[in-house]
């Protein structure tokens, strides 16, 4: 395990380096990114690292060590796939214990406890969440310092402590922008910058976990990273790629919830078919409003201009915003063909919209509110739009030819294609 601690010594940086670099609106922040990805690889690509323990068993078995605590009992909560409750308990004799049960898969939902009705987890309480998988597994506890608890066994944690370092690092990201100094000049560029990049890295990740998946057929690691990830995997290959997993880890914590995931997505891309043949070929609502800029938008005029495409978002959905950058390169292809864009934000909070606006640079083209129009009824209720981001492309004759779902915008860019030419 030795490259396991080389790469964790390396990821210690990330925090404090990111930081300044964001504080001080550096723009070779791209940099440390692409040394961060390479170390992200070179941990995937070393198969000694990922040895992860396959399924061949149904129980967990975890011994363990309580200092400053001689005998009496020890609590285990532990929440099954529905979101049920259990406690167990076994006796602690010479600050030792074993327990053993029945248990499939990866969960961080386990805790210990030394008094079951205690429900906050610190350390005065002696309480503490503890991540487990099947298998054999060993904790050493402190009264008193349960959250300082040392864990060995869990083949898929450090994996996944990875998967989250590099979640933690995005956030980091995000919430850092706002502290660029307010006087730099290029504050606005740097901002565009970081999201055009992290538009970029989001992708590279995502093919790096997509190779590891195809790895490892069935192991707990898969299970809990296919979840978290599933938004950003297309349901073709979400459900190659869980059809690999063995079938008890469905009954698991995260398996469970996986294939909820998968059942709902389906359904959703039925609702979606039936609104897309409902809507496309029909005529376009019309709508008049009032725009960021304060210019009078009416729907009607812009078929006289062209291809018309009405982007539904909102400054709180993450995947809308990660398609801006891609919508203004596409803007500045087909622009002088004739292609118009109003983007309708489904925002309550105004000046949330209008500062998300000038983030994403969006002041190319109209941006209006949707329930913000002469009448008097949202307009992406009008077009039945329940998920965010959404394209309508609208002809010079106002009938809707394109309805196009989510961020991934290579379907959007084929029609487009196909009607400019190009």
């Amino acid at each position: 395990m030795k490259q396991v601690a080389y790469v964790k010594n390396q990821l210690n940086f990330k925090s404090s380096q990111f930081q300044n670099i964001v504080k001080k609106g550096c723009l070779s922040f791209s940099q440390s990114f692409i040394i961060f990805m390479k170390l992200l690889l070179f941990f995937l690509l070393f198969p000694q690292v990922l040895i992860a323990q396959l399924i061949s068993t149904d129980s967990l078995k975890l011994t363990g060590q309580i200092e400053g605590m001689q005998d009496g009992y020890i609590y285990f909560a532990k929440y099954g796939k529905e979101e049920i409750r259990w406690i167990d308990s076994v006796m602690v004799k010479n600050q030792h214990f074993e327990y053993v049960t029945k248990h499939i898969g990866y969960t961080d939902r386990f805790f210990i406890k030394k008094n079951p009705q205690n429900s906050s987890n610190n350390d005065s309480l002696n309480n503490v969440r503890v991540p487990i998988e099947n298998g054999i597994m060993s904790i050493k506890l402190k009264i008193g310092a349960f959250s300082k608890f040392k864990l060995n066994g869990c083949e898929s944690c450090h994996i996944i402590k990875l998967f989250d370092s590099l979640n933690r690092l995005r956030y980091d990201l995000s919430v850092n922008i706002d502290l660029i100094n307010e006087e730099l000049l290029d504050k606005k560029s740097a901002r565009l910058t970081i999201q055009n990049y992290d538009s970029l890295e989001r992708r590279s990740n995502l093919k790096i976990w997509l190779d590891y998946f195809r790895s490892i057929p069935n192991q707990n690691t898969k299970t809990y990273l296919l979840y978290r990830l599933a938004p950003n995997i297309s349901l073709v290959e979400l459900k190659s790629l869980a059809a690999e997993l063995d079938i008890r880890q469905f009954e698991s914590f995260f398996g469970f919830k996986l294939l909820k995931f998968i059942k709902y997505a389906e359904e959703e891309i039925e609702k979606s078919k039936i609104r897309t043949a409902v809507l496309l070929g029909s005529t376009a609502f019309k709508f008049e409003s009032f725009s960021y800029s304060g210019d009078t938008v009416i729907l009607k005029e812009y078929f006289k201009k062209g291809i018309t495409v009405l982007d539904f978002w909102a400054s709180w959905c993450k995947p809308c915003r990660n398609t801006h950058p891609q919508l203004r390169n596409i803007y500045s292809r087909y622009r002088n063909d004739n292609l118009n864009i109003i983007s309708i934000s489904v925002d309550s909070n105004v000046e949330n919209w209008k500062k998300a606006i000038q983030e994403d640079s969006l002041t190319q083209w109209a941006n209006i509110l949707s329930y913000k129009n002469t009448t008097g009824i949202k307009i992406d209720e009008k077009y039945d739009i329940n998920s965010y981001p959404t394209k309508i492309i609208i002809n010079n004759d106002g009938v809707i030819i394109g309805v196009f779902d989510g961020d991934n915008l290579s379907e959007f860019e084929l029609k487009l294609k196909e009607i400019f030419k190009h």
